[in-house]
């Protein structure tokens, strides 16, 4: 019994690796369908951008970053970007080690939920990864 047990594990982590891939490559084509027009195309996109980031960190590809802002793109002129995106830009900028326009994303965040925990965590590493200290104090309540 024990020899099943472990085949069927080997298949579901092979099943789940076939997937991943599947939609690794189909990103592309999701990110063209993406439109700011629905709260759920927020969803869509900043799902899209996760598993961009995600594949691009895995493999240490910036070119994962890229096509990550590109499923934001949608919302980049626009003055009311929906949270969502905005914290998921932000992680994308940081990884791209842009940090100063992730930090201007997390400000836009902390100027409208002023308790996001997560953005004040995102803004202190900001701030500790550029040695900016005492800025990163200031997140630290």
């Amino acid at each position: 019994m024990r020899p099943l047990r472990f085949f069927a594990l080997g298949c579901a982590f092979a099943a789940q690796s076939v997937w991943a891939q599947a939609h690794a490559a189909s990103a592309p084509a999701a990110a063209q369908s993406v439109s700011p027009a629905r709260a759920s195309d927020v969803a869509k996109a900043v799902a899209l951008a996760e598993l961009w980031l995600a594949r691009s960190r895995s493999a240490n590809d910036h070119n994962g970053a890229a096509n990550a802002l590109a499923a934001l793109s949608p919302w980049q002129a626009s003055d009311n970007v929906p949270l969502p995106i905005l914290q998921t830009r932000a992680r994308v900028l940081q990884y791209d080690h842009q940090f100063d326009a992730a930090l201007a994303d997390l400000q836009r965040i902390l100027t409208q939920q002023p308790r996001n925990t997560q953005a004040h965590i995102d803004a202190a590493t900001l701030h500790i990864a550029s040695a900016r200290y005492e800025d990163a104090r200031t997140h630290c309540y």
